[in-house]
């Protein structure tokens, strides 16, 4: 068996660099009345004290000076303890029991009740819960267009309310929202329009950028960024520098600190001129913009906008923006300070771990691999196992291989055969070419599962096509030691994880020590 360092691509650090910097707005769909925002309640109610309680984050007093008023059927005590129930605060979750409080407070005339039920039964997947929810929808749009419209808009993009996401309905009841002033409504609608949800055959900048400049006149910071930056850096035909310039500005008047990137890519990419995007960019990073420092940071590295080439002043730039809660900036500071030596590594490994803290699953990767990397002077397996584990649960097929690793060799977590083959798995059903040798290895040996040569002959094949050099030799091997119908049974079954696009198996735990394949 290879040994732990070999079984491990120590590439520590080598996320590349961010991409240019592209401008969104924030997603206005599902915004309003999530499970966590506040509980917003009946003017004067007399659940004033337990909501006020429950919205401060004393959660479990809010329970209990709401549950008197909810026996008594009190709508707003009702919403409390569903919400309670639904996010596990202050009681244990009960999904159920969230259901049940938000439709006795639905039936009680809550307004706010009925858009989180709905939400809730929505997002279930369970067809009589959407059916439901699209009842409870389409009777509250009566009397509240806005909300509903866009709870209903959400669902039919998402296939929840029909058998596929159906692109003209929910145009048609954004629209319908949008037609009354509600700017959530035409802020998703402008999405919509722009291609942000998909369907691109119905993309039309103009119409979405018509939506945008609604919203805007209406006040909202986030769609003056997002009109100001197309009229800046959109489509050609529909680019007005002025107005752009002049609704960013007002983006800028409101806080909306995101319009000096609009700025200083307008500058950079469509005017070419370097120095006036880097005074942007500047005035965005001393505004305490966090993307605009790390632009500041490459713009020092890379000696561009009139600067000399300075890593020491970019790493300056590339720290404030990790202080600034930025997890590119860590990573990049880290990845700076990592090269260096003594103080500098413990440096280095502070910004990493803020980093991975935050929740990119690759830089939890890269966490993973810096603790098994001996940097900090000794192995610190078991935390290297607990961060690749954090990182595969997150869907990162590198860091379930190297889990995998980890159990095959026991080395941070109990020897298992077993549990290391369905992190493979995990990895190889993601198209990770060294899992799936790995995997091949395994059912060579019987290692964790049936011993299974023909299928071990395929993975060993299909980790070949993927690109793992590796795997041409115990594929070899193999096709050396066993029968040409076992290859054929082998070709058999390669074609039908490719063709038929099957998962890659995962079979019952049989053996703990690996007999050798005959």
């Amino acid at each position: 068996m290879k040994s732990l360092a070999t079984l491990f691509a120590f590439t520590l650090l080598s996320i590349s660099a961010p991409a240019a910097i592209t401008l969104e707005v924030d997603d206005p769909i599902l915004a309003e009345a999530t499970p966590e925002s506040p509980v917003t309640g009946t003017p004067d109610s007399p659940a004033k004290a337990a909501i006020e309680a429950f919205n401060r984050g004393r959660h479990i007093e809010g329970v209990r000076l709401a549950t008197p008023l909810a026996a008594a059927g009190n709508a707003d005590a009702l919403l409390i303890l569903a919400l309670a129930y639904e996010t596990g605060s202050g009681v244990e979750a009960s999904r159920d029991l969230a259901i049940e409080h938000y439709r006795k407070a639905h039936k009680a005339g809550s307004t706010e009740a009925t858009t989180r039920l709905a939400r809730l039964l929505t997002s279930a997947g369970e067809k009589a819960e959407q059916e439901e929810a699209w009842e409870l929808l389409k009777q509250l749009s009566e009397k509240d267009t806005g909300t509903a419209a866009l709870l209903l808009g959400d669902g039919l993009l998402r296939g929840s309310f029909g058998d596929e996401p159906d692109f003209e309905k929910a145009r048609f009841w954004w629209s319908r929202a949008a037609e009354q002033g509600d700017v959530s409504a035409l802020l998703a609608l402008g999405r919509l329009l722009d291609g942000d949800f998909g369907f691109p055959e119905q993309r039309d900048p103009a119409a979405a950028l018509s939506q945008f400049l609604k919203a805007a006149e209406l006040g909202d910071a986030s769609a003056m960024l997002a009109a100001g930056s197309r009229l800046l850096s959109g489509e050609e035909k529909l680019r007005d520098e002025a107005l752009g310039r002049e609704w960013l500005a007002k983006a800028i008047a409101k806080d909306e600190l995101n319009a000096y990137i609009a700025l200083g890519n307008f500058e950079e990419a469509i005017k070419k001129d370097d120095s006036a995007a880097l005074a942007e960019f500047k005035k965005g990073a001393e505004a305490g913009q966090s993307d605009c420092m790390l632009k500041v940071a490459a713009f020092h590295l890379e000696g561009r906008g009139g600067l000399p080439k300075s890593p020491e002043e970019a790493l300056v730039w590339y720290k404030k923006a990790g202080e600034a809660g930025n997890a590119i900036g860590h990573v990049q500071a880290a990845a700076a300070l990592l090269k260096g030596e003594g103080l500098q590594i413990v440096e280095g490994y502070a910004h990493l771990l803020a980093a991975a803290e935050s929740g990119p699953a690759d830089v939890q990767n890269e966490l993973g691999l810096f603790y098994l990397s001996g940097r900090l002077g000794h192995w610190l397996s078991l935390a290297a196992a607990a961060w690749f584990s954090r990182s595969a649960s997150a869907g990162y097929p590198q860091s379930a291989y190297n889990l995998g690793a980890l159990y095959e060799q026991g080395v941070g977590v109990p020897k298992s055969f077993a549990q290391a083959g369905k992190l493979y798995v995990q990895a190889a059903n993601a198209g990770h070419p060294q899992a799936t040798t790995a995997l091949g290895r395994l059912n060579a040996a019987g290692a964790g599962t049936k011993q299974n040569l023909p299928q071990a002959w395929a993975l060993f094949s299909l980790a070949m096509e993927r690109g793992d050099k590796d795997a041409a030799a115990p594929l070899g091997e193999l096709t050396s030691q066993i029968s040409p119908e076992q290859v054929e049974e082998g070709r058999s079954i390669l074609a039908g994880f490719k063709e038929d696009k099957k998962s890659l198996p995962e079979e019952t735990p049989a053996t703990t020590t690996p007999p050798k394949a005959k």
